[in-house]
């Protein structure tokens, strides 16, 4: 047989009997290995393996176990990484020995084939070296979703999860044992949140291109904390999991929700300013304008008199862009029943511009302390009823506000062509900026289908 000659590899032979290993070395140099020791001890064995670091070990299997059952090749395997090669003398015999081997590998039997042993010990590096590989990759792979930054786990066609990093065990202050393969990501979802989830994970199995891969939810860690989540998602090829990550987006969304206050408050007061500064001002010098027409009308000044009216019609067109500004700066006023006058003005100017009938049922008066609330539940019913107008081709619209045991409930319906159609046109729907101004407020917002078939939008509002 033509010699096969390949990269050198180092081998360790231990093996009791010298004219075996001998016979083994002889072939192996033909084959073009380096043979780094002939050994016939363990002990020898460990010390050559820290001294030259072989690439394969070629071990007898009466040498397998030391001490106390304690199998050495399991050591080398797990301690030092490095295949082993066993060496059975004589086949019939090999059966009574695999209760030695604890997982299947070449057998050579003497007289060893060179084309046999050749055979052994290119498919036992072949295999180390793909091991190696594999090792290496679930290595850098395991340290790139543990060391991420975000939150993220693995998650099975049944919602189970089956993998999570350590930011996700500190985002939901469960400990790895107690989620992996035990919970469901839909325990963790708001409950607002968890249908619209639920059809994007089925969705995605389906058609990945067809669900979002990014969106915002409410997360309830084991404590019952709500935590505002950005979330990216999506599958991995060639199965139906799929990994998602979380960024806890909490602070960020109060720091907003504090500005958007902040700048509540100041709109607010500019529309005060001008509406108890600017404003009584203007009054004020359209009374002395007219005082002043007729002192000039009375001494025959009808020239002066004319310019004077002028001047008084550009006064009365500030007054009136005043209260226009004051109004868009402030559409709730300050009183108890401000959110009340507020929507009935707003309902009435829908019928007179739009033609729609419109019906605002309440109790006799809703107590709301902030101001900035009120304007909030005013601007997400205004975004409900634009809706109704301009996308549901509605012909009724009513409007409920309601307080109950320290609940206030806004809701508008309306008998359109329902929300399934009017999700189709995404573009301008101004779903998220109600969803937005009622967390600002801490508020639910609830937008589905009503008993007529139209859509219903509902906020609560919880007093404190």
């Amino acid at each position: 047989m033509k010699e096969q000659k390949t990269n050198a590899a180092k081998i360790l032979i231990i093996e009791k009997k010298k004219n075996i290993a001998k016979d083994i070395k002889n072939n192996l140099n033909k084959l073009g290995y380096e043979v780094t020791a002939l050994l016939d001890s363990v002990d020898e064995c460990i010390r050559e393996i820290f001294k030259n670091k072989p690439d394969l070990i070629m071990l007898d299997t009466d040498l397998n176990r030391v001490t106390n059952n304690i199998s050495f090749s399991d050591t080398i395997k797990e301690d030092f990484k490095i295949p082993i090669i066993y060496l059975i003398e004589y086949p019939e015999i090999s059966v009574l020995k695999k209760d030695k081997i604890t997982e299947p590998y070449e057998y050579l039997v003497k007289p060893i084939n060179l084309k046999n042993l050749y055979s052994a010990i290119e498919i036992t590096l072949y295999r180390e070296r793909i091991d190696r590989k594999l090792r290496e990759s679930e290595g850098i792979y395991r340290t790139i979703f543990e060391n991420t930054g975000n939150a993220t786990i693995f998650i099975e066609e049944d919602t189970t999860i089956s993998l999570v990093n350590r930011e996700f065990e500190l985002l939901s202050a469960y400990s790895r044992d107690e989620i992996e393969g035990k919970k469901s990501w839909t325990e963790f979802i708001a409950e607002e949140d968890l249908e619209k989830m639920l059809e994007y994970h089925k969705l995605r199995r389906i058609d990945p291109a067809a669900a979002p891969r990014n969106y915002e939810f409410r997360f309830i860690d084991r404590y019952g904390i709500i935590k505002e989540i950005y979330m990216t998602a999506d599958m991995i090829p060639g199965t139906k999991k799929s990994v998602a990550s979380f960024m806890n987006i909490s602070e960020q969304k109060r720091l907003e929700s504090e500005i958007i206050r902040v700048s509540e408050q100041e709109r607010q007061q500019i529309g005060n300013d001008l509406h108890d500064g600017l404003g009584p001002h203007l009054v004020g010098i359209k009374f002395m304008t007219n005082i002043l027409k007729k002192k000039l009308e009375a001494k025959q000044l009808m020239s002066e008199a004319k310019d004077l009216e002028e001047i008084n019609e550009h006064i009365t067109q500030a007054i009136n862009h005043t209260r226009q500004l004051v109004k868009g700066l402030s559409p709730v006023d300050i009183d108890a029943d401000g959110l009340i006058f507020a929507l009935d003005e707003l309902l009435n100017n829908v019928e007179r511009l739009y033609g729609i009938k419109c019906n605002f049922e309440h109790i006799k008066s809703v107590s709301i302390k902030e101001n900035i609330v009120a304007i909030h539940l005013f601007l997400i019913a205004q975004e409900a009823v634009n809706n109704s107008i301009k996308h549901s081709k509605a012909k009724n619209i009513t409007v409920e506000l309601n307080e109950v045991n320290g609940e206030i409930t806004l809701r508008v319906r309306d008998d359109g062509i329902g929300i399934e159609k009017l999700l189709d046109r995404r573009k301008g729907m101004g779903i998220n900026i109600m969803k937005y101004r009622a967390r600002i407020i801490n508020s639910s917002l609830n937008i589905g289908q009503n008993d007529t078939g139209g859509t219903s939008v509902t906020c609560i509002l919880k007093k404190n």
